[in-house]
């Protein structure tokens, strides 16, 4: 009896993982989408840096996880020079910058035993984006997401999902810089038209 009710339990631990993994590609495909792309093209903003912009998304991947499966975590957004020399992350975490960096896809480094309660979980992800496009300011930096949680446990899907977001942001990024040029040409022509 006791063995049934396990092995009932542990089937629909897996339908509930297999659930959220496929939600987690749903996400992606959403956010790929010319309808959600436009709603973020449109928003207003104070500060158009690619920093900024990958931050939104994650505060949009960061409510999604917590309204729909109840996991929370946090992310910080770092230059690698600030990630290699101040920030502050397990030993383990740090060491495992130049394979994130050579794998292209978010690098889950959960904690050996969850009952670690004190001990967090963490993704690490790099991505290299040129800030002040079409100024004379223009620079490549090299940015370091961390995700972290105390409970949420990472997965390979989340990884996923984390390079997936980055890229998607900097398609954005570049596309609403753009934009923006092209709107700022458009303006400059028909003052001249009105002269």
């Amino acid at each position: 009896m006791t063995l049934e009710v396990e092995r009932e339990s542990q089937a629909i631990e897996v339908a509930k993982n297999l659930t959220i993994q496929q939600d987690k590609f749903g996400l992606l495909s959403y956010w790929l989408k010319e309808d959600f792309k436009s709603l973020i093209l449109e928003v207003e903003r104070d500060n158009t840096s690619y920093k900024d912009f990958l931050e939104e998304m994650l505060f949009y991947m960061r409510d999604h996880y917590k309204n729909n499966w109840d996991s929370h975590f946090e992310f910080d957004i770092v230059t690698e020079t600030k990630f290699k020399k101040n920030y502050s992350v397990p030993k383990l975490v740090k060491k495992s910058l130049p394979t994130a960096k050579v794998k292209g896809i978010g690098l889950p480094i959960n904690k050996e035993n969850d009952r670690y309660i004190h001990f967090k979980n963490f993704i690490i992800h790099t991505i290299h984006a040129e800030e002040n496009l079409l100024t004379e300011e223009e620079c490549f930096i090299t940015y370091v997401i961390v995700l972290k949680s105390y409970r949420t446990i990472f997965d390979e899907y989340d990884g996923h999902l984390v390079s997936g977001l980055a890229s998607l942001t900097y398609e954005l990024y570049r596309r609403y810089h753009t934009s923006l040029a092209i709107q700022e040409e458009e303006d400059v022509e028909s003052e001249e038209e009105i002269k």
